[in-house]
């Protein structure tokens, strides 16, 4: 089966934690299942980290994802959720 793919505009849709897409690497992302158990829900302390994923679902996060995750952890769960690609720009 051909891989699906997304543009942005369709990605942009799904920016809330019940229905939560990113967009890392040219590579489409539905976290929804693990969202609620990302370490930033688990403490209070952790509250710039929920804000910072609500502030990126539905969008391109892949600087900021890169910039917060090492190769370990989320690096390594991220392929699990998977569901497509990014469509290329039309123009380019």
């Amino acid at each position: 089966m051909p891989e699906r793919s997304f543009t942005l505009e369709e990605v942009s849709k799904h920016n809330k934690k019940e229905d939560a897409w990113i967009v890392v690497n040219g590579k489409v992302y539905d976290i929804t299942a693990h969202i609620m158990n990302h370490p930033g829900w688990e403490c209070a302390c952790g509250i710039s980290t929920v804000l910072a994923i609500m502030r990126v679902l539905g969008t391109d996060c892949s600087e900021e994802f890169d910039e917060v995750h090492t190769a370990g952890g989320g690096k390594k769960q991220l392929p699990g959720f998977c569901i497509g690609s990014l469509k290329k720009d039309d123009n380019g």
